[in-house]
């Protein structure tokens, strides 16, 4: 991952890199490499509701490895159906989430009231 973040911001200039303050994600190790390799972290309440549309493909990308009929053996062949079921999921299916952020973030917002108009 640090390759590609390295690259990303040579391309475009400084990023903030989001976590969901899950347990692993704020563990001493997690927080001592995120320090020295000096990634900056977008604040992020723990418990959140999850907006991040990521994780919404990830559930895709399960369910399309778990529907399979052969299921893999070891990790070469998880590598392989990830990448097909990968390759699968249509461009709408993203185009939907990324599309549906401001809805899912106002509806948030009024939910904890910062937001008397919806």
């Amino acid at each position: 991952m640090i390759p590609f973040l390295e690259e990303f911001e040579e391309r475009n200039g400084e990023y903030f890199f989001q976590q969901d303050n899950a347990p692993i994600h704020t563990s001493r190790q997690t927080r001592t490499f995120i320090e020295e390799t000096e990634i900056i972290l977008l604040p992020w309440p723990g418990q959140s509701p999850d907006l991040n549309p990521i994780e919404h493909i990830w559930d895709e990308l399960e369910r399309h490895v778990r529907s399979r009929k052969d299921k893999p053996k070891n990790i070469t062949e998880l590598e392989t159906f990830l990448q097909e079921s990968w390759s699968q999921i249509s461009g709408s299916v993203y185009q939907k989430l990324v599309s549906s952020m401001e809805n899912r973030v106002k509806a948030i917002l009024k939910s904890r009231g910062f937001l008397t108009r919806y």
